[in-house]
Parts: structure tokens; C-alpha cells; sequence
């Protein structure tokens, strides 16, 4: 609906609380135990706040995700790398779901991308893209909880370095946009994708610099969780790389506007 009608902020915000609602009460699924993030002892959280927060994770991360859905086969490559970095941390074999998606994702890159001329392009749109979303974090709420399976199979910490790259994006783009007294949910170009393009890098070079990004945040976090590191080790490295990613863009983009402003100099 919100690709045929362009639907408003509102609604938009509604139906995705709803959907994180229904996953939650159809499943008893919410996170509940964070794990021991600032040496203090595990972090527990009551039913009262452990529901919200839930809400909240699910809510976020389906827009991360639909935030970088703004170059062919971007999203669709980054989604594949979560999946198999799910599978990794958990150890778990791919099952029917993983690999419907898989495959799914990969004719669905063959049609966006273009590379038969016998298949028409799609796109994913925001049905697409935050379906996927949503998908993968139902995929991270069932690996690190006690809910689906009886078991925890990946700490909360580590989980996150599975979505390092969406949510540094988004963080990242909202701080900025709240600095510059922007709505957070207004469109523009300040998302990684656009840096790539404005510094002059092709559509698919692009995408190949941004997934190697994400592969390597979560590569990270595969080796920090079999190496054994402890849970606060873990969040103090993935607060660093936000950090430094922050710090790394911010300076790149001046970069993007000096060569656009050199390029329209030499046009006039």
C-alpha cells in the first residue's frame, strides 16, 4: 500500500509496531537478558521493559535495512550476508527458510541487476525491503533468545555485529539529520550508498565497497565470539567501530562535496 499510495509517517509507524507486536505475541518472543555489556553482571530486563525494547529492536532494524535500499542489488547482497552470518554464529544448518531466501534473493539480484536480457527488472520497493528487514531480525530474536528452540544459540552483542552496517547507516544518518534539524524520516541523500556515488564510484562499485564493509563488521564478529571474548570486550569493539566509522564518513563526505563543488566549478 505504502508503495501504490505513498502513505504517511504515521500509519507507516503504526502497522510496523503492530507487525513487531503480533511476532512478539505470536511467538512469546522478546529479549529479555541482554548479557553482561559493561562488566556489571548480566543485564536482565523486566517483562515490562523487555517488551518495548523488543518493539523497539524489531522496529529499527526493519528501517535500517529499508534506509539502504537505494542502489540495485545493495539490500538484497546485504541480507544474504546477514543469512549467512546467522548460520555461522549459531552453528545451525540452513533450513527451508534459509534457503528459500537465498535463492530468492539470488534470481531477484539477477533481475534487478540486470544481468539477463531475457529477465525483466523488478524492484523490491519498501514491501520488499522491509520484509527483509523484517525477516532477518524475527531470524536474530530467535537465535538469541530462549523462546524458539529452548536454547540461546548467539549472545545479544554479537548479534549485533550481524546488522553492523544498517545500523551504523541509520544511527549515523539520524544523528546527522537531528544536528541539522531535520525530520529523521525525511528522504535525502546522506546514507553510505549516496557517499559512494557522490565520490564518483559506479552503481555496482558501490555496492561491492558497501558489502565488503558489512562482510568484514560481521567477519568481526564471528571471530570475537569464537575466540571466546567476553560480552563487554565484544560491545566496547562494536562501539569503536561506530566510532570510527562516524568519524570516517563524516570526513569523507567533506571530500564528496569539495570534488562535486571542483566538478561544477569546471562545468561553469
Amino acid at each position: 500500500l505504502d508503495d501504490r499510495f505513498g502513505l504517511g509517517v504515521f500509519i507507516r509507524v503504526i502497522t510496523e509496531i503492530a507487525v513487531a507486536l503480533i511476532i512478539i505475541e505470536g511467538l512469546d518472543l522478546r529479549v529479555s537478558n541482554l548479557g553482561n555489556l559493561v562488566n556489571t553482571g548480566s543485564i536482565t530486563l523486566t517483562p515490562d521493559v523487555a517488551y518495548p525494547f523488543t518493539v523497539i529492536a524489531v522496529f529499527g532494524i526493519i528501517n535500517a535495512f529499508n534506509m539502504l535500499d537505494g542502489v540495485d542489488g545493495l539490500l538484497a547482497a546485504l541480507v544474504l550476508v546477514a543469512l549467512v552470518t546467522v548460520h555461522l554464529l549459531s552453528a545451525q544448518p540452513l533450513g527451508f527458510i534459509s534457503l528459500f531466501l537465498g535463492a530468492s534473493l539470488l534470481a531477484f539480484m539477477a533481475s534487478n541487476l540486470g544481468l539477463s536480457p531475457f529477465i525483466p527488472k523488478t524492484f523490491l520497493g519498501d514491501a520488499g525491503s522491509k520484509l527483509l528487514g523484517f525477516i532477518v531480525v524475527c531470524l536474530i530474536l530467535a537465535a538469541t533468545s530462549q523462546q524458539v528452540g529452548g536454547q540461546k544459540l548467539v549472545p545479544p552483542v554479537t548479534a549485533l555485529f550481524i546488522v553492523g552496517l544498517p545500523l551504523f547507516d541509520m544511527v549515523f544518518t539520524t544523528l546527522r539529520r537531528g544536528i541539522n534539524r531535520v525530520s529523521p524520516f525525511s528522504a535525502d541523500r546522506s546514507h553510505i550508498h549516496h557517499l559512494m556515488l557522490d565520490l564518483g564510484f559506479s552503481h555496482r562499485r558501490a555496492v561491492m565497497i558497501i558489502i565488503t564493509i558489512s562482510a568484514a563488521i560481521s567477519f568481526l564478529g564471528i571471530m570475537l565470539h569464537r575466540g571466546g571474548t567476553s560480552e563487554t570486550t565484544q560491545m566496547s569493539v562494536f562501539g569503536g567501530c561506530f566510532l570510527f566509522y562516524s568519524v570516517l564518513v563524516s570526513q569523507t563526505w567533506l571530500v564528496a562535496r569539495r570534488l562535486q563543488d571542483a566538478s561544477t566549478a569546471k562545468k561553469s
